[in-house]
Parts: structure tokens; sequence; C-alpha cells
């Protein structure tokens, strides 16, 4: 009996002894592969941590998201083109051409008040007080396209020379057309005159710019630069008395002008919103030659009220010829 027990303590010391054993075993951590260390422990640096989990981040998917954009990027206001709606009445801030759809009808009347000069002392019978008008009519295309058409009325001579008719129907018209290059600074402008009885035609071509220095304050200038007859004289519509002088000229056998060279400037002067003086004198080289240089010189202003303008001006064409000092009215009206 007593060999009995002593085999049963010893067996169940036995089991205690491995069970404890297995439980130590169980308790051990799992030996580590040094082999595979730092993969899939490494952390993302370009991690989202928006909460977003819809934005695909593979390059190779056509949606991926490859960048982010700056929170700090600044943002620069383009200033808007004016519209018909927005056509504006100062002076100083209109665009070089009218606007898309918008229709102008203008009238300019200059009258001079030269004395009357005897028909037998020049080749030109057309001397003395007398005045004209002149008829344009402009459409805008597009918002930097302008087309156009002009008629001078002709000449009314107010103390004609014996012989010589007290009034001269105009016979000029002219064909225009004008093109924004910079908004509301630059344009380039073609113009072809002609006569109608002789015929004689010729080109114009023009840099109109408008240059703001202040709110108030722009300089303008490059009108009519450059003209070129391409047949027998250089037509203007606003000077019948030029029309009619080299007409003349056949009668004598005296070359007509080739041509001519006007480099305009001026200023124009915002005094109120709807009130803006403006002066102006040009360069004027006829026949492309500076032998004779007339200086006109001139000041106006303009009254503005919705699309209607109304204007008038007084001035010398020759600064050189106190006869040259004349007046004018003009009127325009958009729609």
């Amino acid at each position: 009996m007593a060999r009995l027990r002593s085999l049963t303590c010893a067996l169940a010391l036995g089991f205690t002894m491995i069970a404890g054993s297995s439980a130590a075993r169980a308790d051990d951590p799992k030996p580590t592969d040094h082999s595979l260390d730092g993969i899939g422990t490494a952390t993302d640096p370009n991690a989202d941590e928006s909460g977003d989990d819809s934005v695909n981040d593979d390059p190779s998917a056509a949606d991926a998201e490859t960048t982010k954009d700056d929170a700090s990027t600044t943002s620069v206001a383009k200033k808007a083109r004016t519209t018909k709606a927005t056509y504006p009445v100062e002076l100083v801030n209109r665009p070089m051409t009218l606007t898309q759809n918008t229709a102008e009808i203008a009238i300019d009347a200059p009258m001079f008040f030269g004395g009357s000069v005897d028909a037998a002392e020049t080749t030109a019978p057309s001397l003395g007080a007398r005045a004209t008008q002149v008829l344009h009519a402009a459409y805008g295309v597009t918002q930097d396209l302008q087309v156009g058409v002009s008629y001078g009325f002709g000449t009314e001579r107010l103390s004609p020379p014996m012989g010589v008719k007290g009034f001269e129907a105009g016979k000029a018209f002219s064909v225009d057309s004008a093109y924004t290059i910079v908004p509301d600074h630059l344009a380039v402008s073609l113009s072809l005159p002609f006569y109608a009885d002789p015929f004689a035609m010729s080109i114009t071509i023009g840099a109109p710019f408008k240059v703001n220095v202040t709110d108030e304050f722009a300089l303008v200038g490059g009108q009519d630069l450059v003209e070129i007859s391409t047949n027998k004289w250089p037509v203007r519509t606003s000077d019948p008395e030029f029309n009619l002088d080299e007409i003349s000229h056949e009668a004598v056998d005296v070359p007509y002008s080739t041509g001519a060279v006007n480099v305009q400037f001026g200023g124009i002067v915002q005094l109120k919103k709807n009130v803006a003086i403006f002066g102006g004198t040009r360069l004027h080289f006829e026949d492309f030659k500076g032998d004779d240089l007339p200086v006109p010189l001139f000041l106006g202003l303009t009254w503005s009220k919705w699309n209607l303008d109304l204007g008038g001006r007084l001035g010398f064409a020759r600064l050189d010829e106190s006869g040259s000092f004349g007046i004018a009215l003009s009127a325009a009206y958009r729609l």
C-alpha cells in the first residue's frame, strides 16, 4: 500500500510539473524574425488626415490626387469690359470702339471766319468765311470691331467772292472701321475716303490711343495718322475746301497732294461725371513735307447725359493765320 501511495504521488507531481511548463511556454512572446524588421510599420508622411477616404491616391489612376492646392494663393481681379449696358458717361472712361450692338449717329458743324478773297488771287476760290457739316454713323459689330460711314455735306460760303457759288455740294464719302488692340487704351483705324465727281480715292490709317494719367485726366491722339492717295488726291470728308482746292489744281496743271502725315495729340479733363473739357493740336505734313507746317489749336467742352453728347469748340486752323479762327458745334446719339 505504501508503494502504491508513493507511485500515485509521483504521478501527480509529474502531471503538475508538465502543466506548469506548458502554461509558462504559452505566456512567452513568439520569436521575432529580424529579417522582416520595418516592413508594415513605417508611417506614411503623406497620409490624408482629413478623414475623407474617397480620395484616390493611386498615381496610376485617372482621378489620382497627386498635388494639393496651396491655401495661400492670391487672386487677381480682372477688370470687366465695357458693354452696351455699362457704357460710361465720362469721356475719360470710354472704350476705344463702340461696344457690341451699339450704334451711334454724330454730326459735326465747324465754321471759320476767314475774310473774303478775290478768286483771281488764288487757285482756291473757296476761301472766305464758310461753314460745313459732316455726318458720321458707326456700329459696334463685336466688342472690339467698329464699322461706319461718313459724309461731308459740302461748304457754305458766307461771303463768296464774285462769280463763286455760295454753296458747293459735298461729294466726299468715307467707309470707316476701327479695331481695339488694347482695351480702353489703343486701337487701329482704317478709312477709305472717296470723292464722287471727279473720282478720287485714298487710304487713311490711324492709331488712336488713350492714356489715363489719373481718374479725371487722359492723354489722347493718333487719329488719321497717315493719308495716302490712291487716285488723284487724299480725299477729306471733313474738309470740303481742301477737296475743291485739289480739283482746281487740274485746271492750272498743279500737282495733286500725294498724302499727309498728321501727328495729333491732346488731353481730356473730366470736370464732372457728365462734363469734360478737351484740347488738342497736331503737326500736319502735307505731301509728306514740312515746308509749310500748319499748326492748329482748339479747346472744347462736352456735356453728356445717358446716350447723348453735346459739345462745342473754338480755336485756330492755323496759329499763323488769324483768319483761320473758327467755332464748331457737335452732337452724338447712341442707341
